[in-house]
């Protein structure tokens, strides 16, 4: 109470207090557009790696993700998107606590988009605009509903690796308790949320693959 009267009080205080405001808002920010483009560049280069790669894991990926034995059973289904989700967030969530973690978190992002780049193009090879149709309906729908929940929590990780950088710099470990928690907070939100939209998301994969496959 007494520092934000001081701060209040004070010009100088004040504008240093807004710039620290601004820079804990713009810098999360930045990073997770530049971890969207990442992912973005990399699904760009996934795709003609898949057609280069058609006859060996372009094909087997496409074959997995379109077996519709792999969407019979609805809790097979979701335990299977459910593990993703938590492996990759939990993920996420540990290149935080490492000084490099914006380096781990571009190089996750990029390969995420690459790896799903690979996916549709070896269904689009293997059952042309149909097939890559039915592969989103069952597939990217989640993934991208999982790519903004991993976004969400990348922003507070590299907040948390940004702190190590600073606090490997001057020696100390001063205020690194409250992006700690901050993060490990989100992390909990993101497994909750993730866990309650991969109900529908399985629900609505073995809907569709019933349907289309």
């Amino acid at each position: 109470m007494r520092a934000a009267r001081s701060i209040a009080g004070n010009p100088i205080a004040e504008g240093e207090h807004r710039q620290t405001l601004h820079q804990r808002t713009a810098g999360p920010l930045t990073a997770v557009l530049t971890f969207a483009v990442l992912f973005f560049i990399g699904y760009l280069i996934g795709i003609p790696a898949g057609r280069r790669g058609e006859e060996t894991y372009g094909a087997a990926l496409a074959a997995f993700r379109m077996d519709k034995q792999n969407y019979a059973a609805f809790w097979t289904v979701y335990v299977r998107f459910l593990s993703g989700m938590f492996l990759q967030a939990t993920a996420v969530m540990l290149c935080g606590f490492h000084v490099g973690g914006s380096i781990f978190l571009g190089i996750f992002f990029a390969a995420k988009g690459i790896l799903m780049g690979l996916c549709a193009s070896g269904v689009y090879l293997a059952q042309g605009v149909r097939g890559l149709v039915v592969h989103w309906l069952l597939s990217c729908l989640p993934d991208l509903g999982l790519l903004l929940l991993l976004l969400w929590l990348a922003g507070r990780a590299y907040l948390l690796s940004a702190g190590l950088i600073r606090c490997a710099f001057s020696g100390g470990r001063a205020g690194l308790t409250a992006p700690i928690r901050q993060l490990i907070v989100r992390y909990l939100i993101a497994v909750a949320v993730g866990a309650g939209a991969n109900l529908v998301f399985a629900a609505s994969a073995v809907l569709f693959a019933g349907v289309l496959l």
